[in-house]
C-alpha cells in the first residue's frame, strides 16, 4: 500500500505523462506500462472518443456505448488531453465528460483517500484549462442529463452525422444495466464503485466540506463554468 506521499507523487507523475505534450510524446516512444490499457487509446479502428477528468461519468457512458455498439471501437478513460488532441486530429466524434469540481473531486478522493485535496484541485484546474485551449465540442455533464447516456449519443449522431445505437431504457432496464458495471480498484469496496450509493454519499459530504476551505476551489468552479458555457 502506497503512503500518502508516494500516492500523490505517483498520481502527479501519471497525470503529467498523460497531459503534458512533451512528456506524453517522449514516453509514448518508450516500452513502459501505461495506466490506460492499449484498447482504450485511439487506433485505426476507433469510431469515437469520450474522455475527461477522472470521476466525471465516463464509466457510465462507456459501458452503455460499448454494450449497444459492440462493433464500434470507443477510445475512453485515458484522462489525457493528448488523447483528445489526437481525436481532433483524426476528425473523430469527440465528447468530453465534465463534472462540477465539488462532485468530481469528492468522488475522486472518496475513491482513494490517500490523494490530497490540493493535488486533486491542481490537476482538475490544469486539465480544464487545457480543454479551454481546444476547439469547443460536446460536453457531457451527467448530472444535467439525469443519468441518460442515450441523450448524449443522440446528440452525437445529430451533430456528427453518425448512427450509433442509443436505445432508451426503462427504469428497470436502467437498473439492470447499472448492476453490470463492476466495482473498481483499488479495493473491492462499495466506496470505489462508479455507481452512487449511500456509503459514498456520506463520505463525499465530509470531503466536500473540506474542499470548500481551499482557495483554489473557486478557480476550479470558474474553469468548469467556462467550459460548460462553450458546449456546442
Amino acid at each position: 500500500m502506497l503512503s500518502k506521499y508516494y500516492k500523490n507523487s505517483y498520481f502527479l507523475t501519471g497525470f503529467y505523462l498523460a497531459n503534458n505534450t512533451f512528456l506524453h510524446n517522449l514516453t509514448h516512444q518508450l516500452p513502459i506500462k501505461r495506466a490506460a490499457i492499449p484498447i482504450k487509446w485511439i487506433n485505426k479502428h476507433t469510431k469515437m472518443c469520450i474522455d475527461g477528468f477522472l470521476r466525471s461519468g465516463g464509466t457510465y457512458f462507456a459501458y452503455y456505448f460499448r454494450h449497444f455498439n459492440p462493433d464500434d471501437h470507443l477510445a475512453h478513460h485515458t484522462h489525457s488531453l493528448q488523447q483528445i488532441n489526437k481525436a481532433y486530429a483524426n476528425e473523430l466524434p469527440v465528447v468530453i465528460t465534465i463534472r462540477h469540481p465539488l462532485d468530481s473531486l469528492s468522488s475522486l478522493i472518496c475513491y482513494d483517500s490517500r490523494l490530497s485535496i490540493s493535488v486533486a484541485l491542481h490537476t482538475y484546474i490544469y486539465f480544464y484549462e487545457g480543454l479551454l485551449k481546444l476547439p469547443p465540442t460536446i460536453y457531457f455533464d451527467l448530472v444535467e442529463h439525469k443519468g441518460t447516456p442515450w441523450e448524449l449519443i443522440q446528440k452525437v449522431n445529430k451533430y456528427y452525422g453518425t448512427s450509433f445505437a442509443a436505445p432508451i431504457l426503462s427504469d428497470k432496464e436502467l437498473a439492470d444495466f447499472l448492476a453490470t458495471i463492476p466495482i473498481e480498484i483499488p479495493s473491492p469496496s462499495i466506496l470505489s464503485s462508479p455507481i452512487p450509493n449511500e456509503d459514498k454519499r456520506r463520505k463525499k459530504e465530509i470531503i466536500k466540506k473540506e474542499l470548500l476551505k481551499y482557495k483554489k476551489y473557486n478557480k476550479a468552479v470558474e474553469v468548469y463554468q467556462a467550459l460548460k458555457n462553450r458546449s456546442i
